[in-house]
């Protein structure tokens, strides 16, 4: 074989190793894509060991909490409710009424891919004990609603603004608050920068929500993965802007709270290695408006409520009661 040939096969030989690997990075992009904001396909499994690394080693032990209190959450009157959100999506919803007669509603707003059974069963019964209306979500594009995408808090802050209108419709004179953890903190925090809120929604709660979804993503694949976010988090981008109209840079807690007007209670664990607390402390500096922090000692992400219940109480009440119009009598 002359050495032309072997120069030939070896110049093939790079470009299909170079395609290869393009490729490589084409799949991982787009798999990136349709993991973070690809339409939910199956319920979450909580059980699923693959979070316990950066969920932390008391992830099994908040597993069974949950579970216990899920059986307290089934005793409880709930309705089931249907609304159509500004794009024409129809997103169902679960509502709890109170004991007795209430002035406070609470919106709860789930995790990624998850819901309010597993985010907010465990903290109900305080809510019940409080005298307070709940309401849980189904984001889009989660199962039981409607939407192919995850939109990051682009469109799920509006659909909270129509959940907010929902109560007003069903139980007028409500100070409402907005409660979310996770990606359900994000949608919350967004909401704060909008233009159009209505007059009694009266705060937020953000319970473990990141700074900005593209940052979020950069810290996941390298810390989930132990791989370099490049080129995948800009090719998973570019797929969700060209197919879902979402940008992961404009996913952006911190520009929105720059802007808020509402009150904030931040809430995060200081052993959070899935949003870093860092973020956290970030949404915190940037909020314009009235706020609040809650840094909970040894609390992995999302569990702070588990590891500290009577702080993460006081905290909670204390900021409905400052801010709430008529606030339920104990």
């Amino acid at each position: 074989m002359g050495f032309s040939q072997i120069a030939i096969i070896t110049i093939i030989a790079i470009l299909a190793a170079i395609v290869v690997i393009i490729a490589i990075m084409i799949i991982a992009g787009f798999a990136t894509f349709k993991r973070f904001i690809g339409k939910q396909k199956k319920e979450l499994n909580l059980k699923d060991t693959r979070y316990i690394p950066q969920f932390g080693d008391t992830y099994e032990d908040y597993v069974n909490f949950i579970k216990d209190k899920q059986e307290y959450m089934e005793t409880l009157e709930k309705s089931e409710h249907i609304i159509e959100t500004f794009d024409g999506i129809k997103l169902k919803g679960y509502y709890f009424p109170a004991k007795e007669d209430s002035k406070i509603t609470i919106i709860c707003s789930p995790s990624h891919r998850s819901t309010c059974f597993n985010d907010f069963s465990a903290i109900l019964s305080f809510f019940n004990n409080k005298n307070y209306n709940v309401l849980f979500t189904v984001s889009r594009a989660h199962i039981g609603s409607e939407g192919n995408y995850i939109t990051l808090g682009k469109k799920e802050s509006k659909d909270l603004i129509r959940w907010a209108e929902f109560i007003n419709n069903k139980t007028p004179g409500q100070s409402i608050f907005i409660y979310g953890a996770n990606l359900g903190a994000v949608n919350a925090m967004i909401l704060t920068g909008l233009d159009y809120i209505p007059s009694n929604i009266k705060g937020v709660i953000s319970d473990s929500g990141y700074s900005r979804a593209y940052d979020f993503l950069l810290y996941q694949i390298r810390h989930e993965y132990n791989l370099s976010p490049y080129p995948t988090v800009p090719i998973a981008n570019w797929f969700a802007k060209k197919i879902a109209k979402v940008n992961f840079k404009e996913s952006s807690p911190i520009d929105c709270l720059q802007k808020s007007t509402l009150p904030v209670l931040f809430i995060h664990g200081n052993k959070d290695q899935f949003v870093p607390t860092y973020m956290g402390d970030a949404c915190y500096r940037a909020c314009s408006s009235p706020k609040k922090l809650l840094i909970i000692d040894d609390a992995p992400h999302i569990q702070s409520y588990f590891i500290n219940p009577e702080k993460y109480e006081e905290a909670f009440d204390d900021f409905v009661n400052e801010y709430a119009v008529n606030q339920n009598k104990d």
